[in-house]
């Protein structure tokens, strides 16, 4: 089995250049679940960051817990410098939604399996 992570976050809709932002970490997993894919771990983010530099868009959850607050990675055009970067970390309510917190997919798929377009293995 390889893993592979999606190289941008999820659109808001087909075609949109925007992520799907506002949304809490249960919707994102809820979103995972129907994609058939599932949220990054926060170690997989690192494997993406040492493939592909972060965008800098948004902050995004990933499935690492932390007692009952989920960690997120990254952060977005509106945070403050010191803020922006890949290897920032922060454990939030699961029930929080933000205007600059969205999420990205993985899966792991057959060795054999092709990488689909707007993936990348990690």
């Amino acid at each position: 089995m390889k893993t592979i992570i999606m190289k941008d976050p999820v659109m808001e809709s087909e075609g949109s250049l925007f992520p799907k932002v506002d949304i809490t970490a249960y919707e994102a997993e809820e979103s995972a679940i129907k994609s058939h894919a599932r949220l990054p771990t926060s170690e997989e983010y690192d494997r993406l960051f040492n493939k592909r530099p972060w965008p800098f868009l948004i902050h995004e959850w990933t499935s690492t817990s932390t007692g009952s607050e989920r960690v997120i990675r990254g952060g977005s055009w509106l945070s403050l410098a010191r803020f922006v970067r890949a290897a920032f970390r922060r454990a939030i309510d699961l029930d929080l939604a933000y205007g600059i917190l969205g999420f990205r997919l993985a899966r792991d798929i057959a060795d054999d399996d092709p990488v689909p377009d707007g993936w990348i293995e990690i």
